[in-house]
């Protein structure tokens, strides 16, 4: 799917839809929608809850990769698994009005942009219960205007309600703003998240990643598999199969990983793929 506007696929008013397996290629931004567009992917409306967006690939984006938007109401519950965002001028994930999102399995590449970002339009929209885990950010918020390739609640808005994950993400190369960035005062659980030499991310206010060269299996083709030892070495193991959130409940990793491998065991693999 390519070049519609203001998306190539618009979705409103309907739940549980699953999108998978597609190819999203080459958002235009028309004249009729100069102050928009360019979007993959736009979920919008209340309700489009317990959407599953799987297995897609989004490349060559010049707005959002995907927007989920619940324009004067509350989204909830969906699912962003095992996808490939590759090229976007702005964000790769744009949430607005979204709660209980889970995103993990991904790979964001060339994101000028955040590459996961959620805000409230109101403080009753405000994110809360955001699990975000096991992606990669490989050169993301290289953009002059972007912080964080991670960011929940924006300068400006209502902040954020708290009760969020992040854990066993693996950042490359990025801008040299925070890896992640929580505005607000709400609970945070942040475990296991590494730069690509293996140093720990430990707090919302991380130390930006460097820059230093990881190698891929076929980084044009969509494999971003580290092929050097020094990077399979550093992020081996050293993910954690499941955390606590700050509400108390238990979020486990998946069985396998963006390729299909299995994982298992007390320890797991930073990012989306198993080593």
């Amino acid at each position: 799917m390519r070049r519609g506007s203001p998306a190539n696929v618009y979705i409103a008013n309907v739940s549980d839809v699953v999108v998978e397996g597609s190819r999203f290629e080459d958002s235009v931004i028309s004249e009729q929608y100069r102050l928009g567009g360019g979007i993959h992917l736009y979920l919008s409306n209340e309700p489009v809850d317990r959407a599953t967006v799987r297995c897609n690939r989004f490349e060559r984006s010049v707005g959002m990769s995907i927007h989920t938007n619940g324009d004067g109401g509350l989204i909830e519950g969906n699912l962003y698994e095992y996808n490939v965002f590759q090229s976007s001028v702005g964000h790769a994930l744009h949430f607005q009005d979204a709660r209980n999102m889970v995103v993990r399995d991904n790979v964001f590449a060339d994101v000028e942009r955040s590459a996961v970002t959620a805000w409230g339009s109101e403080a009753e929209f405000a994110p809360r219960d955001f699990v975000v885990h096991n992606n990669l950010f490989l050169r993301t918020t290289t953009g002059s205007s972007s912080p964080s390739p991670i960011q929940i609640g924006t300068e400006g808005s209502p902040g954020d309600d708290g009760n969020h994950s992040i854990f066993n993400n693996l950042f490359v190369g990025n801008g040299q703003g925070n890896d992640v960035t929580v505005r607000g005062e709400g609970a945070l659980t942040i475990e296991r998240n590494l730069d690509e030499l293996g140093a720990a991310v430990t707090t919302a206010q991380a130390p930006g990643s460097t820059a230093t060269e990881a190698s891929f299996v076929d980084a044009p083709g969509g494999d971003f598999r580290f092929a050097d030892e020094v990077h399979r070495a550093a992020v081996r193991g050293a993910g954690v199969p499941d955390v606590q959130t700050p509400a108390g409940e238990r979020v486990e990793v998946p069985g396998h990983d963006l390729v299909g491998a299995r994982r298992g065991g007390d320890a797991v693999s930073v990012g989306p793929y198993e080593y």
